[in-house]
């Protein structure tokens, strides 16, 4: 036999005949495979992490390729969340209710005020991490009803240096993960946020603009016992791009385990 390590991904299957009884079927998993498609296989991800974290992630098709958004899925399952990401609107409201993590890409997203008041708010602030990736506008103090929250964006006329700045020191950065290492070598979003209340949020990141104003590229706030994350970056582990969080998957599900650890030291009972 062989002990499976953490990472290591194996494909199962089994089929069922019913030896010609007539008293019950042929049943085979995955569905679609049959006793002529031995080679259809499920992936079992084997990881080290013993709790089991729902994580829903959502990105409209207009705005990215439903395959980009299965392989952001893929990448948390395979480091043992219990992920489903999904390009439905319905499909993902349903599974953010229980989630414990929420990255939500908002370019375009249809969801309603009630959503996020109702559904969302409510484990937020029971401690669950609610990830905003986007650009333009993203009404928040709307959404959750908390004026403080009103963020202001920059548009598009950013520096052609496209280095951050104003880069925190936060310990949270660089457990379990090197986070600051990824945030000093990359490129930054072409756009970014200025809260109206700074003193509301924790700015991890800036970018500057060809004025030489500054906005945030990285804004964090606790809620709660939740953790409320904004990305001016329009999806993060998209690696067609260089932007912020954004080369790769594996780099979204570093943030999301920092946060996770960030969350086990302030709630301890979590």
């Amino acid at each position: 036999g062989h002990t499976p390590a953490p990472q290591e991904t194996w494909g199962f299957s089994a089929i069922r005949t019913n030896g010609r009884r007539k008293d019950f079927g042929t049943a085979a998993y995955p569905s679609f495979q049959s006793q002529w498609q031995p080679h259809a296989f499920s992936p079992l991800y084997f990881t080290k992490r013993t709790e089991t974290i729902p994580t829903a992630i959502f990105a409209r098709p207009s705005n990215y390729p439903p395959s980009v958004v299965e392989k952001m899925g893929q990448a948390f399952s395979i480091s043992g969340f219990q992920a489903m990401a999904s390009t439905e609107e319905k499909e993902f409201e349903k599974a953010a209710e229980t989630a414990a993590v929420i990255i939500i890409c908002h370019p375009n997203s249809k969801f309603k005020t009630e959503f996020y008041r109702d559904k969302i708010l409510p484990v937020l602030k029971s401690g669950a991490i609610v990830i905003f990736a986007s650009y333009g506008s993203l009404p928040l103090q709307r959404y959750f009803n908390m004026p403080e929250l009103t963020l202001h964006w920059s548009g598009w006329d950013i520096d052609k240096q496209r280095t951050i700045r104003q880069l925190s020191n936060a310990e949270w950065l660089t457990k379990p993960n090197d986070l600051l290492a990824v945030l000093k070598n990359c490129q930054t979003p072409a756009s970014g946020y200025r809260p109206v209340k700074p003193e509301a949020w924790e700015n991890i990141g800036s970018i500057r603009m060809k004025n030489g104003q500054l906005y945030s590229c990285f804004l964090t706030k606790i809620i709660g016992k939740g953790q409320l994350v904004v990305l001016s970056s329009d999806f993060i582990g998209w690696n067609t791009k260089k932007a912020i969080l954004s080369g790769n998957q594996e780099q979204a599900v570093m943030l999301v385990e920092n946060l996770l650890q960030r969350r086990k030291q302030s709630c301890p009972e979590k």
